[in-house]
């Protein structure tokens, strides 16, 4: 059993990889590793999208207004204004 660890720096998270490695060379491998992650980050952006929409919403119900909500969550107003029109509609 082997290990890597690697480390980002920029968005300060770390992976470690476990198991038997083997050497690569065929490129089909890589174009799958693409389109297992471009899948998983597409999920995870529909998934966040939607806890966002759900907090705005949250927070809209306690009370707060469009510039509170979007200083709370760090975005737009504009996003916040397009999400409440989108699904009060």
């Amino acid at each position: 059993m082997r290990a890597v660890s690697v480390w980002d720096m920029d968005a300060m998270k770390r992976y470690q990889f476990k198991g038997n490695a083997r050497i690569e060379t065929s490129v089909s491998v890589f174009d799958d590793g693409i389109k297992i992650v471009s899948i998983n980050d597409a999920s995870i952006r529909k998934r966040s999208k939607a806890k966002q929409t759900e907090e705005i919403f949250r927070l809209r119900e306690e009370g707060y207004g469009v510039k509170e909500i979007a200083t709370k969550l760090g975005i737009s107003q504009d996003r916040v204004l397009h999400r409440l029109e989108k699904f009060e509609n």
